[in-house]
């Protein structure tokens, strides 16, 4: 298995002064020598910049260095652009665009996890067929969609489909992440798939516990297949992101660092953590208290840890930036429906009777919001 690579210190500061360096470039020569130094000078002031509070590491994998799973490389120009685009929307000079998609290709599963918020919608047949999927996948590619999250049910049930979409649209601008149980994955699978253009792996794991994995997720297989999927992943020299939904146990500092340092020896590199959605007898709803613990816990392993896999609280993220569900974050659920987020009813429309270009269409124009019951009691609370 191959170990992380952590880029700190000195080598750190130096890549952060090409980003900014990159970004001030590109800023002059977009709105003029003046105007752009005082654009990226309340950029780089602005709380919800994408540039404030960075972890003090980064992770090298290959040739690209890796500050988050969901953004470019920081090391290529993508990264750059990505920022600048950032910059022009929190400034008021650009309109917010959705750049990420979590498509449920699948609504088959071999798991019955107790937090899942479509397990209403598992069948054991498919309801969107491949050609469905491949030109909604074109559609989002040529409306700026930057990174597609395959999802499900459990994406690996449709395999010879996804080699489809891989064959079709992988290598191209456009990342493609696999998020998965670790059901029917092996080294061989995984190394076709990183050949094709896959990103890389986020693997749903949410405790050291076996017992409690295979509880939860109600398969007494489902440990082995996270850690094995995770394993060889790694070992392939393919970036591993585990999602993971704390309860309110894993809140302890020392059952957090435990788990954080499980997940670093098994080759994981960045952790996102999430909170329970709903009530279920397994977890209890979080209340602003635990929000605020969780993300402390991920802040302090931001700051102070060297040599662990980087964690990251989306609540926390959004809570200081604003939901972003329908602006930057799409979903499509295993019916074909488009909506803002996993957790919201409203629908902008279905990829089955209509094209993705006359949705995102209606969806840009709509007076459309909808805010889930977390991020209303969070936002712009967490410190």
């Amino acid at each position: 298995m191959a170990d992380n690579i952590y880029i700190s210190g000195f080598s750190k500061f130096l890549i952060d002064v090409r980003i900014i360096f990159l970004l001030f470039k590109k800023s002059v020569s977009y709105f003029g020598f003046i105007k752009g130094i005082n654009f990226l000078i309340s950029y780089l002031q602005n709380k919800q910049s994408a540039l404030k509070d960075t972890p003090n590491r980064y992770i090298k994998n290959g040739n690209n260095i890796l500050a988050v799973p969901d953004l470019p490389p920081v090391n290529t120009s993508l990264f750059n652009d990505y920022l600048f685009r950032d910059m022009k929307i929190l400034l008021g000079k650009d309109k917010a665009i959705p750049l990420f998609v979590i498509f449920c290709i699948t609504s088959k599963c071999p798991h019955r996890c107790s937090y899942c918020y479509n397990s209403d919608m598992h069948e054991k047949f498919e309801k969107i067929p491949l050609d469905v999927i491949l030109k909604t996948i074109n559609d989002l590619v040529n409306s700026g969609i930057s990174n597609i999250y395959l999802s499900g049910g459990e994406p690996m049930m449709r395999w010879d489909d996804v080699l489809k979409i891989l064959d079709t649209y992988g290598n191209k601008s456009v990342r493609f992440w696999l998020l998965t149980t670790g059901a029917l994955t092996s080294v061989e699978k995984l190394k076709l798939l990183k050949k094709k253009g896959l990103s890389g792996i986020m693997v749903s794991l949410d405790s050291y516990n076996s017992e409690y994995v295979n509880k939860i997720k109600g398969n007494t297989h489902a440990f082995n297949d996270a850690q094995s999927a995770i394993k060889a992943a790694a070992g392939i020299g393919m970036p591993v992101a585990v999602n993971t939904v704390f309860s309110k146990e894993m809140l302890d500092k020392k059952e957090f660092d435990k788990f954080v340092s499980f997940a670093g020896e098994i080759g994981v590199s960045f952790i996102n953590c999430y909170t329970p959605k709903c009530t279920q007898e397994t977890f209890s709803v979080f209340d602003f208290d635990d929000y605020q613990k969780l993300a402390d816990l991920t802040k302090e392993n931001q700051k102070k840890c060297l040599r662990l896999p980087l964690t990251y609280s989306p609540d926390a993220w959004e809570s200081k930036r604003g939901c972003v569900g329908g602006k930057l974050f799409l979903y499509i659920d295993p019916e074909g429906n488009i909506k803002p987020c996993p957790f919201a009813s409203h629908i902008f429309g279905n990829i089955r009777e209509n094209s993705v270009k006359d949705i995102l269409s209606k969806s840009q124009d709509a007076e459309y919001f909808q805010m889930c019951g977390s991020m209303a009691l969070i936002q712009n609370k967490i410190t």
